[in-house]
């Protein structure tokens, strides 16, 4: 595999980074008193959805899809670039839902739709490439472009919010669609890319795949037609269609969690670190639906469970991968294509695990914090430790690094 066929490095770094910040920037928000629901909630939500989690999404996707679907790359490098200008218009998104200032949100918003199109059209092209081949290829990519095609829906929205805050568009796009935008962004795109990305990762980073093969398409079909019609809901006059969305994403959901612990507890490997991780993105999973119901049944967990998807579900998911594929990424990189090491055998295990205990500890401060709407200072504390233990994880890669070139 060539060099450039393999995950950008900078890119996972921008995201790696994008992280930490979205720890300080809780606790910013905790000791400045923002309320869930002002611009700059938003900004933190931003800063995660788009700057850490998308961003390392879109990055691993440049390897992936190449790699599952056995094609070459149309226009690769403006795919590339189009990563670069997508990290300037989160930082002007970011920044503009901080100040607040509503014209630099609307530029931010700009921005970042025309990166993901500068991004979204060859990879497309490139998916498009593999339906000329064998039916299972044809599938996944299938698969590919229904969910990337959830996050240009996604990002077509946040534009159009982006113009609505300055009066371009109908300010009533403002009420009736951010739940449609948050449940399609959360759900549909980067949910659904972990369920599906997931069915292949899982088997290298335990050395054991699912038993159930129904289970990943089960899974990824009730979550997307969920997404599909709670945003309907949402959206329009149907609101009896939210009960039942809601128990589509939560079957999905489901599915999903109690398959991938049957893999776990069938696991192969000695690679403690990121199956740690992985297994507690799956408790996270859970603790979603359970907020998701007491969302429904009216109680106020939205903010709580914005928070546990993001950070707890999705936000460890990436940690886990992290220290398995991204180890994998460094070890070839610095070694070459035809090197075999495996990963947890240059990664600092007692840092790693720190690590995970102090950002499980964060997750679980953060949504204890939202849902009592008691005691905020909680919310400070787990700033504190997610900020330790992202710097934990950051010290976990460097290590690995230095013992990868010192072999």
């Amino acid at each position: 595999m060539r060099s450039g066929d393999w995950i950008p490095k900078e890119h996972l770094i921008a995201a790696n980074v994008f992280a930490g910040l979205s720890w300080i920037a809780l606790g910013w928000l905790a000791i400045s008193g923002a309320e869930p629901g002002s611009l700059r909630s938003f900004g933190w939500i931003h800063l995660v959805a788009l700057g850490w989690l998308t961003l390392a999404a879109l990055s691993v996707l440049l390897h992936v899809i190449g790699a599952f679907l056995g094609v070459k790359w149309v226009a690769q490098k403006v795919a590339r670039w189009g990563l670069y200008l997508y990290v300037l218009g989160v930082v002007v998104l970011v920044t503009g839902f901080f100040i607040p200032d509503a014209a630099q949100v609307e530029g931010g918003a700009v921005l970042v739709f025309l990166s993901l199109c500068l991004y979204l059209v060859p990879t497309s092209l490139t998916i498009g490439r593999a339906f000329r081949l064998t039916a299972r290829e044809r599938i996944v990519a299938r698969a590919f472009l229904i969910t990337l095609s959830m996050l240009f829906i996604v990002a077509l929205l946040g534009l159009a919010f982006g113009l609505a805050l300055k009066g371009r568009l109908n300010p009533t796009v403002l009420v009736s669609l951010p739940k449609a935008h948050a449940v399609l962004g959360i759900a549909a795109w980067l949910s659904s890319l972990v369920f599906g990305v997931s069915a292949r990762t899982m088997r290298a980073i335990t050395g054991v795949g699912s038993r159930a093969g129904f289970a990943h398409i089960a899974s990824s079909g009730f979550l997307l037609l969920g997404a599909i019609v709670y945003t309907a809901a949402m959206a329009g006059a149907w609101s009896w269609l939210g009960p039942a969305g809601g128990a589509l994403l939560s079957a999905g959901a489901l599915l999903y969690a109690f398959d991938l612990f049957d893999i776990l507890r069938r696991r192969q490997h000695s690679n403690p670190a990121p199956q740690l991780f992985v297994a507690m993105s799956d408790i996270w999973l859970l603790g979603c639906v359970a907020l998701g119901v007491g969302t429904l049944a009216g109680l106020p967990w939205g903010a709580a469970l914005t928070f546990l998807a993001l950070a707890g579900w999705l936000g460890q998911m990436v940690n886990g991968h992290i220290l398995h594929i991204g180890i994998r990424l460094l070890i070839t990189t610095v070694r070459g294509d035809d090197d075999e090491t495996r990963p947890w055998l240059v990664v600092n295990q007692p840092l790693a695990i720190t690590s995970w205990l102090l950002s499980q500890a964060a997750i679980a401060l953060g949504a204890l914090a939202l849902v009592s709407q008691v005691d905020r200072s909680m919310l400070l504390y787990a700033a504190i430790c997610g900020t330790v233990g992202w710097i934990a994880m950051s010290s976990t890669v460097l290590l690995a690094y230095r013992t990868i070139h010192a072999a």
